[in-house]
């Protein structure tokens, strides 16, 4: 293969009249070569979207965790009371954990409901991008 790829070099050094091969305004590459070139971009890509999903769901996760804290700093009366009822500890902190994974599902599923439609439908999501802009 290397051997074909130099004799094709050769042939457009003579014909395009580049005496030193440094001088060159082409290059011949192989599919190998862009294989392997694509599939370190590729890689590339994975790592930085895998970055912004971590960063995403850290910032997500504080965001969720200064919620609960200021619900149950807001509501010591409520807990009280429920302590003084009868209510154990771990009952308490079930209820919390639960209303924050329900926070986090309906958020989630609100949220990604507004670009659901842009992976379903891409050819009326670019028309409507492009209308607004004209617009």
């Amino acid at each position: 293969m290397a051997d074909i790829q130099e004799q094709i070099t050769e042939l457009l050094l003579a014909r395009h009249n580049i005496s030193n091969p440094e001088m060159a305004d082409f290059s011949v590459l192989n599919q190998a070569d862009i294989i392997e070139t694509a599939s370190s971009i590729l890689n590339t890509f994975t790592i930085f979207l895998a970055a912004i999903a971590g960063i995403s769901l850290l910032v997500g996760g504080i965001g969720i965790m200064n919620m609960m804290l200021t619900t149950v700093t807001e509501r010591t009366r409520e807990i009280g009371l429920r302590k003084a009822i009868g209510a154990k500890s771990k009952d308490i902190s079930l209820q919390f954990l639960f209303e924050s994974a329900m926070l986090t599902l309906i958020g989630g599923i609100r949220h990604s409901w507004h670009y659901f439609w842009l992976a379903c439908f891409p050819l009326i999501a670019l028309l409507v991008l492009k209308l607004r802009v004209a617009v």
